[in-house]
């Protein structure tokens, strides 16, 4: 598969375009919201038996420069309007996962998909709930969370 197929988002998500979409859930459990393009993102790791498994490089920097051309983008209120370019805007898709443990919100909170893959960290999208914690408000993955979530995802892989 081209990298730019793997790794493409896109202006107008429709169902042959985005995964889950459709297919695994239908559109009623996505709600759409806009996002714009950082001006300055790093990408810190790549799980390179994914990008591998996709007949991709993952050393090659082509494959981190897709990515942080086609996931850096954040939710509206996520940053200092300095940081982004409010004329670079792509939609993503929240999800309505109905889980029990996280009654408060209508789904994730902090979630976006478009394409092949769902940015965790993006910042509040429309299914945050009016009643969480404050800690909880601001749609963003720190760091060390996102370190703790690596590591337990390849534990289960």
């Amino acid at each position: 598969m081209k990298m730019h197929n793997v790794f493409k988002t896109h202006r107008k998500i429709e169902v042959d375009n985005c995964i889950s979409l459709g297919d695994t859930l239908p559109q009623s459990s996505f709600i759409e919201f806009p996002t714009y393009k950082l001006k300055s993102a790093e990408l810190l790791w790549v799980n390179k038996s994914l990008v591998e498994s996709y007949g991709l490089n993952p050393d090659d920097r082509k494959v981190s420069e897709c990515i942080l051309a086609n996931y850096s983008y954040v939710a509206k209120g996520y940053c200092d309007k300095k940081y982004i370019f409010t004329s670079d805007s792509k939609p993503f898709l929240a999800d309505r996962y109905g889980s029990r443990h996280e009654v408060c919100n209508s789904g994730s909170a902090r979630c976006g998909l478009n394409g092949q893959f769902q940015i965790k960290g993006i910042g509040v999208n429309p299914l945050l709930a009016d009643n969480m914690k404050e800690t909880h408000t601001n749609g963003k993955l720190f760091t060390d969370e996102a370190i703790l979530e690596a590591i337990w995802e390849r534990l289960r892989a």
